[in-house]
């Protein structure tokens, strides 16, 4: 596994070097890993703090640039839930319904 300070720093030159090509650039992690139905108890959970902890570095990270926009899943899934419908059959990764999701959360946030 990836140490998650080594991940912390490749967020940064990621970001560094993206925002010194764009004038906007749109930062994302995963959702929470917590509900996918991939990953069953244990082992849910430990997917859950790593990507929390990753999600909350890439939002210390955005603060830190002025032209980087983090979209967070996280908080936009307390008010408009995402339910199993948005998952393809493998349990891992977006449905189309899921990936309309994850476009209206963009588009929420960055104005273009």
């Amino acid at each position: 596994w990836i140490n998650l300070n080594e991940s912390a720093t490749n967020l940064n030159k990621i970001y560094s070097t993206a925002s010194k090509h764009s004038t906007k650039v749109i930062a994302l992690t995963t959702g929470n890993f917590k509900y996918t139905t991939l990953f069953l108890w244990p082992a849910n959970l430990y997917y859950e703090g790593r990507s929390v902890e990753l999600r909350d570095s890439a939002i210390k990270i955005s603060k830190e640039l002025p032209n980087v926009v983090y979209v967070d899943m996280v908080e936009r899934n307390k008010t408009v839930p995402f339910d199993h419908v948005k998952e393809a059959p493998d349990h891992l990764h977006l449905s189309d319904e899921g990936a309309k999701y994850w476009h209206d959360a963009i588009k929420e946030r960055v104005n273009f």
